[in-house]
């Protein structure tokens, strides 16, 4: 049984084919990421340990970490600017 489609900021849930995971790149890599950062290096206890992990690490990831793909800036800082272009009139 799958969980109600996320409907935060206008998401919607897409179902793809199985066995597929190249139809879905960027979840399937943010998903590897969280494992070999994360979720590979830490001893985890329970479950709520786990989901607190987890939200540290994509607090860290999205406001701390460096990422190449960005030419060193973290995403935090694109997303701001991004939104400060939006806003500006025209």
């Amino acid at each position: 049984m799958h969980s109600p489609p996320l409907r935060v900021g206008g998401s919607s849930q897409n179902l793809i084919p199985l066995s597929s995971p190249n139809k879905n790149a960027e979840i399937e890599r943010a998903i590897r990421t969280i494992k070999e950062e994360c979720l590979n290096i830490t001893r985890l206890n329970n479950v709520e340990q786990t989901k607190l992990e987890v939200e540290r690490f994509v607090r860290f990831y999205n406001h701390q970490r460096e990422h190449s793909s960005l030419n060193g800036d973290m995403p935090i800082n694109v997303w701001k600017q991004k939104l400060i272009k939006t806003e500006q009139p025209k």
